[in-house]
């Protein structure tokens, strides 16, 4: 009698069992293709966006001046366009631009550039030194973001090209952790401050400006990237870099580096 009963049950449980498995299976299927549905919208309503601020961008700044601008200037002007709206990108939202004349002649394309001329880096260095540059920027700008002051400031020997660059790590303390007689003629105030995004952003504690000393620097990399001329003596200063993606962080950085489909104009 009982062996009767357990068979029955097991009978009337198989259905119900099988059907939550497929109604289960249904609901997930249904939500996983509206969340495709809804990242597909975001992903197109991003790029309209983009595509439109950039065009007004340009269409704006040659209607001011178009007679004013040297092939340099253009070019410089171009490849920042082309670099600096990655910002507004999501974390799974990578973009890329570039950018043509009237005969269909490229002016500038999103690159990892360095120096003032603005050069693609992976003209000049390799996929190894790029990548530890990414890193040093990448971290400041993670403190940054957290209102501290940089852990490292990378420089650069530059001329008529790049030369040389430089990577200094640098210490800093607040005032009450020093002696009252401590001076120091690099200070860095960090402060709330509102990014691109309209986020603000606060010191970790409170709202008040922070204030940090440097109390040591020592170079810790040094990169020849060209030899110089013995009459020649380029002044060192702050390497200007342009990485698309690096507010975000190294890892996205990285993604958006690594992708072939990305960097493909062809």
């Amino acid at each position: 009698m009982k062996g009767k009963r357990t068979k029955q049950r097991s009978r009337l449980m198989k259905p119900v069992v099988v059907g939550f498995v497929a109604v289960y299976l249904v609901i997930m299927l249904l939500s996983t293709y509206l969340v495709k549905v809804q990242f597909e919208n975001d992903y197109d309503d991003t790029l309209k966006e983009t595509l439109s601020n950039i065009q007004r961008n340009i269409y704006d700044q040659e209607d001011d001046s178009p007679e004013a601008w040297d092939d340099e200037t253009k070019h410089l002007w171009y490849q920042s366009i082309a670099n600096v709206y990655l910002y507004q990108g999501e974390e799974f939202m990578k973009l890329s631009f570039a950018i043509y004349d009237a005969n269909g002649s490229l002016l500038a394309r999103s690159a990892n550039t360095i120096g003032t001329a603005m050069t693609p880096m992976d003209e000049l260095l390799t996929q190894e030194v790029k990548e530890s540059l990414a890193k040093y920027y990448g971290k400041n700008m993670e403190l940054n973001n957290r209102l501290q002051p940089p852990r490292y400031e990378i420089q650069a020997r530059e001329g008529d090209k790049l030369y040389e660059l430089f990577v200094r790590e640098l210490t800093w303390k607040r005032k009450e952790d020093l002696g009252d007689d401590y001076n120091s003629s690099h200070i860095c105030v960090m402060s709330p401050y509102t990014d691109y995004f309209g986020n603000v952003y606060y010191p970790d504690s409170d709202e008040e400006p922070y204030t940090w000393y440097e109390t040591d620097s020592k170079q810790i990399r040094n990169y020849v990237i060209a030899e110089m001329d013995r009459d020649i003596s380029p002044n060192i200063g702050t390497a200007y870099m342009e990485l698309p993606y690096i507010q975000m962080g190294y890892r996205n950085w990285k993604v958006w580096d690594r992708s072939a489909f990305l960097h493909d104009f062809t």
